[in-house]
């Protein structure tokens, strides 16, 4: 019970509480590369707020349901791909409705429906981006991409 209303309170703040995806950096690299140390790091800095692996086909619910997506699914800035480009345009503005997904500083269910509401600014880790980073820059003014 307390798991299904910790998703009706995400579902609900993240529908009202967008990130502007001007403010959003993205990190990407290899695995083990130090990417969510970096992600963790810049999470520090106040109003950001920090989202892991949006694209991952293991634990990204949405990613799953895109056929055309895989591992190091690779786009050119022509490419078209509108499914990958809703997902990546809601992970972007912070519309990830899956607790699981969110990085939080916070240690109770509280506090991390808090920092979803308060921290207005976004860092995604996206390992799985690499390939698609031409795409993705072409696509969305995010603040800036980050590749290690």
């Amino acid at each position: 019970m307390i798991s299904a209303a910790k998703k009706a309170a995400f579902k609900i703040a993240t529908s009202i509480w967008r990130c502007d995806v001007r403010e959003t950096v993205v990190i990407s690299g290899s695995p083990r590369s130090g990417t969510t140390w970096l992600s963790e790091l810049i999470r520090e800095i106040p109003d950001y707020k920090m989202l892991n692996e949006p694209l991952s086909l293991n634990s990204s619910v949405p990613a799953q349901d895109i056929e055309t997506l895989e591992w190091r699914t690779h786009l050119t800035q022509e490419s078209k791909a509108p499914e990958v480009e809703d997902l990546m345009h809601r992970a972007l503005t912070g519309r990830v409705r899956h607790p699981h997904m969110w990085r939080f500083q916070a240690s109770t269910a509280i506090g991390e429906l808090a920092e979803i509401i308060r921290n207005r600014n976004l860092v995604i880790k996206i390992i799985r981006a690499t390939r698609m980073l031409p795409w993705l820059s072409a696509r969305f003014p995010v603040r800036c991409i980050l590749s290690i």
